[in-house]
């Protein structure tokens, strides 16, 4: 019995790890404690990457790429959020008045937490794997974007 237990461990210790998602580190130009409710900033993959999309409908998918993403403080919390319209790939813009999300393309709106308000979005926007590093920025899981040859 003593030798299974002894065994058991070292499996444990010795078996490969999960390899973990790749991310990307962000800074974000404001402490995240500055945002209060109802705020968002905008931040950018950089060079190279892509953040990925880890839920959507419509046009996003798990694993999609967005290039700019969103942190919300929601009433809920922090949600981190993939700028990519849900109906027409567009990147929405926030709107600190109505404290909503707009796609410039198609005037579909969204909530602070992703949820569609107004159509012709039927999806909504699509939520990013993140956490928070530093005062000001976060690790957002990435993608590496291919480069294509000149």
């Amino acid at each position: 019995m003593t030798f299974l237990s002894i065994a058991a461990i070292a499996v444990i210790y010795l078996w490969p790890p999960t390899p973990s998602k790749p991310e990307v580190i962000v800074h974000l130009g404001v402490p995240m404690s500055s945002l209060a409710v109802g705020q968002a900033v905008r931040f950018l993959a950089p060079a190279g990457t892509a953040f990925e999309m880890i839920d959507g409908g419509g046009l996003n998918a798990v694993g999609k790429p967005a290039q700019v993403g969103w942190l919300v403080h929601a009433d809920s919390g922090f949600v981190a959020l993939a700028a990519n319209s849900s109906d027409d790939g567009c990147t929405v813009g926030f709107d600190p008045a109505s404290q909503s999300f707009m796609d410039p393309c198609h005037g579909a709106i969204y909530a602070l937490d992703g949820q569609v308000l107004h159509g012709p979005a039927t999806s909504p926007l699509a939520h990013l794997g993140w956490r928070k590093v530093g005062a000001d920025s976060i690790a957002v899981r990435s993608l590496t974007v291919p480069t294509t040859p000149s």
